[in-house]
């Protein structure tokens, strides 16, 4: 078996003068380390929860030693598993391919952030009447239906606090007798 490296023994059988001989070698074969890689992409954009899959090529094409390591660059926006990259949070990684003999290809990959088509917002009650008397009774909640791509979330925010005070969960509290924004 020629296609790894280390100590080989050949035989070469033979006749001479009629009588059968034979004689054995041992040869040396070397490993063909890779001069370069290419990888099969050098950028891709994903959705959170997408995947792509990254090959590399080597260089020479007679190549034995096909180890590589893979290493993102930020665990945090994409991990890489035997090329399998796997988009985790908005923003940018470099995914870097490096070989046992320390050649390297890169991919840079952009995650997005999820999408949101559509949103609808209602209110309950549908018309809030401000209670100087009491006002921990000026209370009403928010509820927002989303179509959107996964990981879309919903922040809550008021043009002016000093009328609506957004609490956590979505509700809101009515604070003056006048109209804002909630966003």
């Amino acid at each position: 078996d020629m296609s790894s490296a280390g100590q080989k023994p050949i035989t070469v059988s033979y006749t001479e003068g009629g009588v059968p001989k034979s004689a054995t070698y041992t040869i040396t074969v070397s490993a063909v380390e890779a001069s370069s890689i290419s990888l099969s992409q050098n950028s891709a954009t994903l959705k959170i929860g997408g995947k792509v899959t990254l090959t590399a090529t080597f260089n020479p094409t007679n190549t034995t030693v096909k180890t590589l390591t893979w290493t993102s660059s930020d665990d945090s926006v994409a991990t890489v598993s035997n090329g399998v990259v796997t988009a985790v949070a908005p923003g940018t990684a470099t995914i870097t391919a490096t070989t046992s003999n320390g050649k390297t290809d890169t991919c840079s990959i952009t995650v997005s952030a999820p999408e949101v088509s559509d949103i609808t917002i209602e209110t309950s009650p549908a018309r809030v009447r401000y209670n100087s008397s009491s006002p921990s009774s000026n209370t009403f909640s928010i509820t927002a239906t989303l179509t959107a791509e996964v990981g879309a979330t919903v922040t809550w925010t008021s043009s002016n606090i000093s009328v609506i005070r957004v609490v956590t969960g979505g509700g809101a509290s009515s604070a003056a007798a006048t109209s804002t924004e909630v966003t």
